[in-house]
């Protein structure tokens, strides 16, 4: 059997990175999730809780914030819990084992890149080698529409 969460979406709020004890840390957070078909009433989202612990939380709280697409990889799970008033809650939610970028970076970023790709390419077309004549050099040469031989 299998356990396993591939979700894409946006940031629900800024992630906040805890400190559980001096080598362990948590990052709980939301994302949205656009529903495949918009329904006629109600939300066109879902929203998914979030757990990542240690690396993958630093990571998190480090490079996503409110609004930003991310993906993550993990698996569902379910824990009890006990509030102050003595009533019983369960939480379900994702805990994230990895996760990705998703979509383009800001436009800022993608006009700064996309300007340096076009010097990048005149930069390598100024370097590009004329063809090289293989005549005499033991190959066969073959018209085009010439059947070869295997």
């Amino acid at each position: 059997m299998a356990n396993i969460v591939v979700v894409s979406g946006r940031m629900v709020a800024d992630p906040e990175l805890r400190n559980i004890s001096e080598d362990k840390t948590v990052c709980n957070f939301r994302i949205a999730v656009p529903k495949r078909f918009k329904p006629q009433e109600g939300a066109d989202s879902d929203f998914f809780n979030a757990v990542a612990w240690n690396r993958t939380a630093e990571f998190i709280c480090k490079y996503f914030s409110k609004g930003k697409r991310i993906e993550l990889v993990g698996s569902l799970q379910t824990r009890n819990w006990e509030d102050h008033e003595g009533n019983r809650r369960t939480a379900t939610e994702i805990a994230v084992s990895s996760v990705d970028f998703v979509g383009d970076k800001e436009k800022s970023e993608s006009k700064e890149a996309a300007a340096q790709s076009g010097s990048r390419q005149a930069v390598r077309s100024s370097y590009a080698s004329p063809p090289v004549s293989v005549a005499g050099a033991g190959y066969i040469d073959y018209e085009d529409g010439e059947d070869l031989p295997f």
